[in-house]
């Protein structure tokens, strides 16, 4: 072992104040991932990145301290013994899944499994327990010519590994491997540099920091997180341990950048962390915000607090049913040591002190891969349109229409709080353009009863509605002398349509399909789901569409159209309705939500009486459980 590092810039024993997560079972989820990624080796180190560590001090880590710059202070302390199975375990598991992947594809298995059981006989003995080693033909794999047991990477050992590659050989075979010869040549040199270099020093030290000094020499403290680096955990705002925001507000100092995805701010929950952020974005650390004005809870004044601090936010108008709903935090930090927060709590103080939340605390070290995934997802919402960069004005006109939409629901048409569009148009992912596409190309070959199925979550009512403001976009720059009156004397119109320059088939086709046609100039709509919140949002999601903010009229409980124009109506009430009255071929186009409810004898009666020119049904499951087929309303 190399002799321990000059000690003028190490400091020993520093206190730090942690809350004990081993209490929690949570807390060693993922142990297996996190050997997947050494993200405290001597390579972090090598970098000299200043901050936080939670390294257990190797030999080589110990020769990289030694070169430290006279600018930074090593703080080290102790491995306590009520961290010490752990933290040796998770070392151990890192230089063994380096170890395995060291070696060639085809004998990974087999060579994997000798290093475990070589491993684990090694610590029988060290214990001065004997295992049972009967019988068992891979014992010659994991035993050197002295019978002890050996994970030695330049060994000889005796695996079957190439009985299954070698034609001919007998079952159960045990073929002589030169274990060394599986691992690449220029690896092998690396591979002993490795495995030495892993080697906790003796004294059992533990890295928990690299500080910048100060410039009265000493070295300027990092507030450590109140959950150790290495810890993964879940946190409720039980009484017994710290609140989430506590937790937090913990993290901040020592975090490099700061990553913010928060469906609601607010000030209450925002006030408690402002100096922290104050000290970040002061001295140069990033801090990035996506939030949204969804239910209009999110705060002007927080957001501009924010700006003011010189943090950046972008924002998403979104308020359709794929909303965003995240509430997560990721600190990231040059050291590896980066953390994230995941769970129900936005940034009110409810959610942050009092409220019952769950969150879960991710150590980047012990589970990576959720950390890599996160900063990767919030890296695309970043870079994607659906967020736009934060503006008052902009803010501001959304939120009034967002009040307005809410005065609004309760009302028809005519309400006297219209509705104030936002100034986000409705834009559309490309496999939506994609199944557009296919509808517009069944239309062109005179399919005009077309059933649309997509999963949940995939904004088919928003494929709806862009289809709808097409067909009607595109009936408006055609040429006003094909339009023809739709009104005769054989069929009852009501109040408004006779001067609505839609076409109308006579009295002859009155019970027929329509005929095709696209000179759909107001196009007469209904729209039909089973609930009123299924209506209000799909209604609001056709005003975004066809820029619109008095756009339809609702027909569910009590609530009745009065132009018969565009109608959004629950089933319910169409079934109460005296649907003769109604001239079957009124509505220009149909649209019904979760169509896999049609062949229900309430959606029979109607289906069976209307004659839109395009009838479009919306699903997820187009199979019924009752095994009735839904595929006879279509082409």
């Amino acid at each position: 072992m190399p002799p321990l590092p000059a000690r003028r810039n190490w400091r020993v024993g520093r206190r730090v104040r942690h809350f004990d997560s081993r209490a929690n079972p949570v807390r060693a989820a993922g142990d297996g991932a996190a050997a997947r990624n050494d993200q405290v080796d001597s390579r972090v180190v090598g970098k000299k990145a200043q901050g936080l560590y939670e390294a257990l001090l190797t030999e080589a880590l110990a020769l990289e301290l030694r070169e430290l710059p006279p600018e930074l202070v090593a703080e080290l302390r102790k491995l306590r013994p009520d961290e010490a199975a752990d933290r040796l375990a998770l070392h151990v598991a890192r230089a063994l899944r380096r170890s395995i992947d060291g070696v060639s594809h085809t004998a990974r298995v087999k060579t994997g499994v000798a290093l475990v059981r070589a491993l684990l006989e090694r610590i029988g003995t060290e214990l001065g327990v004997e295992g049972d080693d009967t019988g068992d033909p891979t014992d010659a794999a994991i035993r050197n010519s002295t019978g002890e047991p050996t994970a030695d990477l330049t060994a000889d050992l005796t695996l079957d590994a190439q009985a299954d590659a070698e034609p001919g050989a007998a079952t159960g075979a045990v073929a002589e491997v030169d274990y060394a010869s599986s691992i690449p040549a220029r690896r092998r040199a690396e591979f002993a540099g490795d495995l030495a270099a892993d080697r906790p020093v003796v004294e059992a030290n533990v890295l928990t920091a690299l500080l910048a000094r100060g410039p009265d020499g000493r070295p300027r403290e990092l507030a450590a997180p109140l959950i150790p680096l290495l810890d993964t955990t879940l946190l409720t705002n039980a009484p017994d341990e710290p609140r989430v925001g506590q937790q937090i507000a913990a993290e901040l100092d020592s975090a490099d950048r700061i990553d913010v995805v928060m469906a609601f701010v607010r000030r209450s929950g925002l006030r408690p962390l402002l100096p922290a952020l104050r000290r970040a974005t002061s001295s140069g650390r990033r801090v990035r915000v996506l939030t949204t004005t969804y239910t209009g809870s999110t705060e002007l004044a927080a957001l501009e607090e924010l700006v003011g601090l010189g943090a950046e936010v972008r924002v998403s108008y979104d308020t359709s049913s794929t909303r965003l709903h995240a509430k997560s935090w990721l600190f990231h930090r040059e050291s590896g040591m980066s953390t994230a927060y995941i769970g129900s709590s936005n940034l009110t103080h409810s959610a942050m002190v009092t409220g019952l939340e769950w969150n879960v605390r991710v150590s980047g070290a012990r589970n990576p891969d959720v950390v890599e995934k996160l900063a990767a997802v919030f890296e695309g919402y970043w870079q994607g349109g659906d967020f736009r960069a934060f503006e008052r004005s902009e803010f501001e006109a959304c939120r009034a229409a967002a009040d307005a939409a809410a005065g609004n629901s309760q009302g028809g048409a005519h309400s006297a709080h219209a509705l104030q569009l936002s100034p986000i148009e409705l834009r559309l992912e490309p496999f939506q353009e994609r199944l557009l596409e296919e509808i517009e190309l069944e239309r062109e070959r005179g399919h005009h009863r077309n059933l649309l199925v997509a999963a949940t979550g995939t904004g088919k009512t928003v494929m709806a509605a862009v289809d709808y403001a097409r067909l009607r976009a595109a009936a408006s720059r055609t040429d006003a002398s094909n339009a023809h009156p739709r009104a005769d004397a054989s069929t009852a119109i009501p109040r408004g349509e006779a001067d609505n320059g839609l076409q109308r088939p006579d009295a002859s086709h009155a019970t027929s399909r329509a005929a095709p046609s696209t000179a759909l100039h107001r196009a007469r709509l209904l729209f039909v789901a089973h609930r009123r919140e299924l209506l209000e949002q799909s209604r609001a999601t056709f005003r975004h569409a066809l820029r619109d903010a008095s756009f339809g009229e609702l027909w569910v409980g009590g609530e009745h159209p009065t132009e018969f124009e565009h109608v959004f109506a629950s089933i319910q009430s169409l079934n109460h309705a005296q649907l003769e009255h109604l001239p079957p071929t009124h509505f220009d186009v149909v649209i019904v939500d979760e169509f896999h409810h049609a062949a229900a004898k309430s959606y029979e009666r109607l289906l069976a009486h209307v004659r839109p020119r395009e009838l479009l049904g919306l699903t997820a499951t187009p199979e019924r459980a009752d095994g009735l087929s839904i595929l006879e309303h279509f082409d």
